[in-house]
């Protein structure tokens, strides 16, 4: 799939100054490829009704295509000595990982929860190797989520704070994500309306506050209910620990997002979403069509 990329830290402006526009022909500048085959295993041990560990290995053959005249590849050749010692992982390569989470559940519901808590913390080290195995790295997530019933389970308010903390060198699209799997700023899961891949950074702290309203329930394929949600989404990370002014800037620099959205309740198990975001960084807006709540 194709992956953006402008550069590395908070304060990376969307488009090199003086480089091609972003919006414009050679957009592919800003550009890479990335096609990954992941084998998983995974075991969990429920302690409670509440409390879970989980713990798991997984393999990965991550295959790049960085084009030689892309800014990314041009930054870990040719960049600063802090861009290239944060630019690992742009050629094709293994990743051999252990994986341990630990979760804390009080939700009445795991599709459409209106109250209780959700919290975990979840950890990923991969102790690299020689060849084409990446480099060593390690990645610290936790997460807290909480959810009030205002109305007899029609008026739900939301929230969440994830804290994302990676150590070592690891490949450079996991700079943009959290929880091995979602794009932090933006994408569906993190600051909504930021497109996706905006900003890279080893360091990252976003949080989403959403009002959920439950309008109207109906008989379609079963029992359906449709459901309003307005929400404010914020965040910011930075590159590394003690990383440049050039790179974070000097300012507060929270990247937010406000937006709506609408949502199909099927037999309160699933769950079909629509989002319309918009951010100070929207390319106008960000709209996503995905399944689940966002948190």
């Amino acid at each position: 799939s194709s992956i953006n990329y402008y550069g590395v830290g908070n304060a990376v402006p969307r488009g090199l100054p003086g480089g091609p526009d972003p919006n414009g022909d050679q957009k592919d500048f800003y550009h890479y490829e990335r096609a990954e085959m992941m084998l998983r295993a995974m075991f969990s041990h429920d302690f409670s009704a509440h409390v879970r560990l989980n713990a798991g290995i997984q393999t990965s053959y991550v295959k790049m295509s960085v084009p030689e005249d892309s800014l990314l590849a041009i930054q870990a050749r040719e960049g600063t000595p802090e861009q290239r010692r944060l630019l690992s992982g742009v050629r094709d390569h293994f990743i051999h990982a252990f994986v341990w989470g630990l979760e804390f559940d009080t939700r009445d519901d795991e599709v459409n929860p209106s109250s209780g808590t959700f919290s975990n913390a979840n950890f990923t080290f991969a102790p690299g190797g020689t060849g084409e195995f990446a480099e060593t790295w390690f990645r610290s997530s936790i997460a807290a989520r909480g959810y009030l019933d205002l109305y007899r389970k029609r008026l739900v308010l939301a929230g969440r704070v994830v804290s994302e903390t990676l150590f070592g060198t690891p490949p450079i699209y996991e700079l943009s994500r959290f929880d091995n799997f979602s794009n932090a700023f933006g994408g569906e899961k993190g600051v909504r309306g930021i497109e996706a891949q905006r900003y890279y950074g080893k360091v990252k702290l976003l949080g989403n506050v959403e009002l959920r309203e439950r309008l109207f329930d109906f008989h379609l394929v079963g029992k359906n209910a449709i459901l309003l949600t307005q929400f404010f989404d914020f965040g910011r990370l930075w590159a590394d620990f003690g990383a440049s002014d050039e790179l974070d800037g000097t300012d507060v620099g929270l990247k937010y997002s406000v937006g709506g959205g609408l949502r199909m309740l099927f037999e309160e198990a699933f769950i079909v979403a629509l989002d319309v975001a918009w951010s100070p960084d929207a390319q106008p807006v960000g709209v996503y069509l995905t399944s689940g709540h966002a948190f």
